[in-house]
């Protein structure tokens, strides 16, 4: 039985955008959520910086990263009833200017401490980056286009990843990592301005009136319906340790691995990460594209993700148990195979009534976000337990990636035996 998203109506909007006023909203979302993945990703490239400046361990550094991830989740209920309430263009541009004191803390910080309340700043005023566009997108563009727009944002986001490696490196050259931070914190007062006085209003008014239609006892309340749904856990399962596992390295550990397993420089690590990231801004740009045929072919998201997950956990086990001189191609295979991750959220979100897709949208990602602070926490912590039993650095590395693997693998076991389906459509 195929078991494709509901694609509920929007009857408050049928005059779909498009040409120019597309493009402009796509890309004031997209230009905001570049610059939160520039933050996102930068820590890979300047934790040697960081390591060198601040006499940082591990599992010191590993916090740090998570940091950002912390501030992020923290946001994402409240997010939710702001979005549903205020739409996205107030809301969005209002948090923007939050990440701007974080990274106005992190370049003049001198302590860890000073530090890690930056990285959480950063990741609370960016907490919207991607839902609020989801959410502005549900309203502004037809259904049947909605998992192709998650996927070109986050292509979109793969390009802001891109820039915080061999570009970053440049620009650390230039300015120093502090002058990075500067930088961005320019730019995002930029795009809050942009957003504040170029997105129309329409969908924010909307966004009150589905409130008033839907007749909800509180605005708390949406939460506990997306909560209690089976399908919505399924899901989430391997969000929380698949998806989240993987940006986990992606944003913070990938640069340490292809340094101290790999045996490459860090300028050489920079040049992989780019690619790297280059390899996953071209796999969702592909995976927008050939959506409407998947959906042809009658894939279902419970298939897709089964088999996306198997073939990631692999790809892992084979990282972790090489030593290949150049084993570090594995880690542009590993983006590409992840990309699949960018259909699932869209799918379970968009089963739920339209009055509740910002805090169906900041639900979930409030556990991806608490997956991620929690994987890249923990998993400097296994590397540091295994150095101290006398593991050299790359045996712990990869100690680390094998419990990443096992993890997944007894996630991947229960979301196969689940049988939780989809709500019916409205």
């Amino acid at each position: 039985m195929n078991q494709h998203v509901s694609q509920p109506s929007n009857s408050l909007n049928n005059n779909w955008l498009t040409g120019s006023k597309a493009l402009l909203t796509f890309g004031l979302f997209g230009f905001a959520y570049f610059l939160s993945f520039v933050m996102r990703s930068v820590s890979a490239v300047i934790a040697p910086e960081m390591v060198q400046d601040f006499s940082l361990t591990n599992a010191q550094l590993g916090s740090l990263g998570s940091a950002y991830f912390l501030g992020f989740a923290a946001m994402q209920l409240p997010l939710g009833i702001w979005l549903d309430r205020f739409g996205s263009r107030r809301t969005h541009a209002t948090l923007l200017l939050v990440s701007v004191v974080g990274c106005v803390l992190f370049a003049t910080a001198q302590s860890s401490v000073v530090l890690w309340i930056g990285r959480a700043l950063m990741g609370a005023g960016v907490a919207g980056a991607l839902m609020s566009g989801l959410k502005a997108f549900r309203f502004w563009f037809a259904p049947n286009q909605q998992q192709s727009l998650a996927a070109w944002m986050l292509m979109v986001g793969s390009l802001g990843a891109l820039s915080a490696t061999v570009p970053a490196r440049w620009l650390m050259d230039l300015a120093g990592w502090r002058g990075v931070f500067w930088c961005v914190a320019a730019l995002l007062i930029l795009a809050s301005l942009l957003i504040l006085t170029l997105l129309s209003r329409d969908e924010e008014r909307h966004s009150a009136q589905r409130l008033q239609e839907a007749n909800e006892d509180g605005l708390w309340s949406g939460y506990l319906e997306v909560f209690r749904d089976p399908y919505f856990w399924r899901f989430a399962l391997m969000t929380l340790l698949g998806h989240a596992s993987f940006i986990s390295l992606q944003s913070l550990w990938a640069g340490p691995w292809l340094i101290q397993v790999s045996g490459l420089s860090a300028e050489q690590a920079a040049q992989v990460l780019l690619l790297f990231n280059f390899v996953l801004m071209i796999g969702f740009l592909a995976v927008g594209l050939i959506m409407p045929w998947v959906r042809a072919q009658g894939w279902s998201m419970i298939r897709i993700t089964a088999v996306g997950s198997g073939m990631l956990i692999l790809l892992q086990l084979l990282m972790a148990v090489n030593d290949w001189p150049h084993g570090w191609l594995l880690w542009p295979v590993f983006g590409l195979l992840s990309t699949f991750f960018s259909l699932v959220q869209p799918h379970v979100c968009l089963t739920f009534p339209a009055a509740q897709t910002g805090r169906a949208y900041t639900a979930y990602n409030l556990l991806i976000f608490l997956g991620i602070f929690g994987w890249q926490w923990l998993f400097g912590v296994i590397i540091d337990l295994l150095r101290a039993t006398g593991l050299a650095d790359p045996s712990a590395f990869r100690g680390s990636m094998l419990f990443c693997v096992f993890a997944q693998a007894v996630g991947l076991l229960v979301f196969c035996r689940w049988r939780a389906q989809p709500r019916k459509p409205e």
